[in-house]
């Protein structure tokens, strides 16, 4: 019997770690082994903005390896603008104005 592996989905590099046993569909013993596995587990920290395959090698001596590759992505930082200097009589400042548009959030402070 071959391990029957699940492709995980797409995981960002700040995600918690991934038990690597709900992604073997046959539960065979096994070991896995690539960048990020630490016996059973993935942890996609540092990994982003790549693919990583992860390979996993039963203990049956007639069962072949199997891979997934899992997909990280990057933490996104926004990019926001630096408002002129400001006095204390100086008009309401619309902050909507120097947030990055590719993220959607809230200002507060």
């Amino acid at each position: 019997m071959n391990p029957n592996l699940i492709t995980p989905p797409v995981l960002c590099e700040d995600d918690a770690v991934l038990d690597l046993n709900l992604y073997d569909d046959n539960a065979l013993p096994g070991v896995w082994s690539g960048t990020g596995v630490t016996g059973t587990t993935f942890n996609p920290a540092g990994l982003g903005g790549q693919t990583i395959t992860l390979t996993y090698d039963p203990a049956d001596p007639c069962a072949n390896n199997g891979n997934i590759n899992v997909t990280i992505n990057a933490l996104q930082v926004p990019i926001l603008l630096a408002p002129a200097a400001l006095c204390a009589n100086s008009p309401v400042l619309d902050l909507s104005l120097y947030d990055d548009d590719n993220f959607v959030g809230t200002w507060s402070g």
